[in-house]
């Protein structure tokens, strides 16, 4: 079994994320197909995301796809989170991931203390007020003011595949949308074209290309499914895919052949760009096994008891440390896991305050920290400002 190192791994995974400067391109499109779609449960991730892969990325650019031109969309998928997805991919990414909603159906109807005929004649309710005009979660309730926990509701539907989040009400900082019915927003798109097994395999294999090298463990968090399902695949289309090692690591790694070629024909070397990534950035939460992006001891400061990532430097094909926006205070914090050069702080200092122009509109104080408490020790949901005590 051949072996390569993570050095060369995560080089060449930077320039399929699109992450290194001369990787980078303009189509937005393509971009999600290529990395698999970007996280969008918080409003302000898939714009920082963007502004990381894309040259000149602007705001407009992603409302314009996602409103305008509807060529890309938001659904729930991978690992019951919403995703930005090409709108080619999303009839196979939807049907492969739907089966890991259902628990959540059926726990949503016992904690309403609804029955299943209950919750089809509030859908249809809410599909009714749908068909004249697109509404916020708000607007619902206030023409259905007899029903508690609507957001709760207008989330099952979305997992049905019979709403679509739209357009936000407010900056593009807002998590309040108008909700459309799908096949108002997307009549064309057959969310049934595939079987679930197909879908399923297809999902798979995407994954690891995108992605790869992988384990079986990465695979099965990332979609949420089993070895079993997984092995299967694997085995079905051994010719195009490749058991590799990575270092010293006593998994087995999976990769697409003719990536791994690619692969192969990269010259070894590490990036000396520094790379800044926003909150459950999809390179970041592509994997399960992290130790390929730092040290299992640091694991704490980046990762949540639920397996969120924060938002990181990386310099290198390695998390170096953390960096923060405060909206409050409108300062960029960063804590470094060990110190750094005055080269490597100042390449940072000069892509913070890039950044800084996109989130606030202006050059802002950058703040360095000192220390930072481990996400073991914190609340749930402080890995989305993991500087906020310094």
């Amino acid at each position: 079994m051949e072996t390569i190192s993570f050095s060369l791994a995560n080089h060449f995974l930077l320039t399929k994320q699109h992450l290194l400067d001369s990787y980078k391109i303009e189509n937005i499109q393509q971009m999600l197909s290529d990395i698999i779609g970007l996280h969008a449960t918080l409003a302000t991730t898939p714009y920082l995301s963007l502004l990381a892969r894309m040259p000149d990325f602007q705001k407009d650019q992603l409302y314009t796809c996602l409103y305008i031109e509807k060529s890309i969309a938001k659904i729930k998928c991978m690992r019951n989170t919403i995703h930005i997805l090409n709108q080619k991919d999303i009839s196979y990414i939807f049907q492969a991931t739907s089966g890991a909603t259902t628990p959540h159906h059926k726990a949503l109807l016992d904690y309403l203390n609804f029955t299943e005929k209950q919750m089809q004649s509030l859908i249809t309710d809410i599909s009714t007020l749908l068909k004249a005009n697109p509404l916020t979660a708000k607007e619902i309730k206030k023409s259905l003011p007899k029903i508690e926990k609507i957001t709760h509701v207008l989330n099952l539907m979305g997992d049905l595949g019979l709403l679509v989040r739209g357009e936000p009400e407010g900056s593009w900082k807002s998590n309040t949308h108008r909700y459309y019915l799908w096949q108002d927003f997307f009549p064309h798109i057959d969310l049934e074209s595939y079987s679930v097994e197909e879908a399923k395999i297809k999902l798979i294999l995407k994954y690891i290309q995108a992605f790869g090298p992988v384990t079986m463990e990465d695979i099965c968090w990332w979609m949420r499914t089993n070895k079993t399902s997984v092995k299967k695949v694997i085995q079905q289309h051994k010719k195009n895919i490749i058991e590799i090692k990575v270092d010293n690591e006593v998994d087995t790694f999976y990769m697409i052949q003719s990536e791994y070629h690619k692969l192969l024909d990269m010259e070894e070397t590490d990036s000396e760009e520094i790379i800044i990534l926003p909150v459950l950035d999809p390179y970041i939460m592509g994997y399960k096994k992290r130790k390929r992006f730092v040290s299992p001891d640091l694991l704490d400061f980046l990762y949540d008891r639920g397996g969120n990532g924060t938002s990181t430097i990386f310099y290198r094909g390695k998390i170096i440390g953390v960096w923060d926006k405060d909206e409050k205070s409108k300062k960029m914090k960063v804590y470094y896991f060990t110190k750094q050069t005055k080269k490597i702080e100042e390449m940072v200092i000069q892509k913070l305050l890039t950044w800084s122009d996109f989130i606030f509109g202006k050059t802002v104080e950058i703040q360095f920290c000192q220390q930072m408490i481990p996400f073991s020790l914190r609340t749930m949901g402080s890995f989305m400002s993991p500087l906020k005590e310094q």
